[in-house]
């Protein structure tokens, strides 16, 4: 009684032929795995008469149900006695609408994570400030993304805070100190995403905060700085975000090669 409404008769052959209505089908379903099913929401990005951007929202990927891959299950099922046929969802990409279409910023195609708990206050305030200062940079094709230049001056008057930096085989405190887990964040994101890294320091020695050992990536104004080249046809976007107070996420946009 559940399927009868979703058989379409064709009279138009001989014998007549009977097929599943995709459309009835798939109307149907929806109501029954509503807790599957899930709007694609478009992004967007905005940019300032500068070419910087000045306003992002993440699209965000939808769910529905997979109506042909789902009614040719039904049939299956049908055909060999079953009482079970399962329900195929595919996943919906949305689209980055603005100046988005236009730059090639359609996807996720990179992201890098860190923890930092643990963190002095004043640490924790400077991976904020840095963190804040990365989102929303954008990439043109062929060039190269360098932290300490999108960072700016690291000094008292713009903001940063004294912390303990590595400094050869000592620790010291320094304006800025803690950036280097943006660095790490940034490394690891750049990675993930298989830009070619043109600047890169480990650490002297292994810190925790930055664990895994060899994943690190040591920024200190001016050198060493931590650089990859966007070597894709279209721009990239960096945006950031400090997740659940502990963990920082950098996530790489732009379109998958």
């Amino acid at each position: 009684s559940d399927i009868a409404s979703w058989i379409y008769v064709n009279t138009s052959t001989r014998p007549l032929a009977l097929s599943l209505n995709r459309e009835k089908l798939a109307n149907d379903l929806r109501r029954q795995a509503i807790n599957y099913i899930k709007p694609a929401k478009d992004g967007r990005i905005e940019l300032d008469a500068d070419n910087k951007a000045k306003a992002f929202e993440a699209p965000q990927e939808g769910m529905d149900i997979d109506a042909e891959t789902t009614a040719q299950h039904i049939t299956e099922g049908f055909a060999s006695g079953s009482s079970t046929m399962s329900i195929a969802f595919e996943r919906i990409t949305p689209r980055v609408l603005g100046d988005g279409d236009r730059l090639g910023i359609r996807e996720v195609i990179g992201v890098g994570r860190s923890n930092f708990s643990g963190s002095p206050t004043n640490r924790r305030k400077n991976i904020a400030l840095g963190a804040q200062r990365v989102n929303l940079t954008l990439v043109p094709p062929g060039e190269e993304f360098s932290m300490i230049k999108t960072l700016g001056s690291i000094d008292g008057e713009h903001g940063w805070l004294p912390e303990l930096v590595i400094k050869g085989n000592k620790t010291l405190p320094e304006f800025g100190g803690g950036l280097c887990q943006v660095g790490t964040t940034m490394f690891r994101a750049a990675l993930a995403s298989g830009m070619p890294i043109t600047e890169r320091r480990n650490h002297s020695y292994r810190v925790r905060y930055y664990e895994p050992a060899g994943t690190d990536a040591t920024i200190y104004e001016p050198s060493p700085d931590f650089k990859f080249k966007n070597d894709t046809t279209n721009w990239l976007m960096i945006t950031t975000r400090v997740v659940q107070n502990d963990n920082l996420e950098f996530t790489v946009w732009g379109t998958k090669d």
